[in-house]
């Protein structure tokens, strides 16, 4: 590869992730129920990301919610929005990757699947996902990557009873 198309290749990755920075505070949730750091329900900052397409940026979300009903159990989930153009005439896609550790018994995984959506207001074609994790009883931390270019933000802890 040449140095000007990897020069090319930079320019544009650090385009699109600019982008995706500028997009990101406005594709807040509007009206997200407030969670208290460490309870039983808590979410990631938005995670800017480059998402495939020719040109696709936006943000994925993380969430868990730890079931009351079943000790030791977490359900964790990504939520995404996009802004550009896929190439397959769906919404812009990546595929995401919630990491957890149980810090009071050193248990850990991950789970991933594809965020795919618009930005709010621009359709209702958001998706994502949500997978059941027996994690065990104690505080569970947990963080979201993305398979792109994306800008890591710091790990979320809740608790299982």
């Amino acid at each position: 590869m040449s140095t000007r198309t990897r020069n090319t290749r930079r320019a544009a990755v650090a385009a699109a992730l600019g982008t995706a920075l500028i997009l990101a505070p406005a594709t807040a949730t509007a009206g997200a129920a407030p969670f208290v750091p460490g309870g039983r329900d808590a979410h990631t900052a938005q995670t800017p990301t480059i998402a495939y397409g020719p040109a696709c940026a936006g943000e994925v979300t993380g969430f868990a919610r730890a079931a009351s009903e079943a000790p030791g159990t977490v359900d964790f989930g990504v939520s995404g929005g996009f802004f550009g153009i896929s190439g397959d005439g769906k919404p812009c896609a990546v595929r995401a990757t919630v990491h957890w550790t149980n810090l009071t018994t050193g248990r850990h995984g991950a789970v991933s699947g594809l965020a795919r959506g618009n930005l709010p207001g621009l359709g209702e074609n958001q998706s994502g996902f949500s997978k059941h994790v027996t994690t065990g009883r104690g505080t569970v931390r947990f963080s979201v990557t993305t398979d792109r270019p994306h800008l890591a933000q710091p790990a979320v802890t809740i608790r299982t009873y």
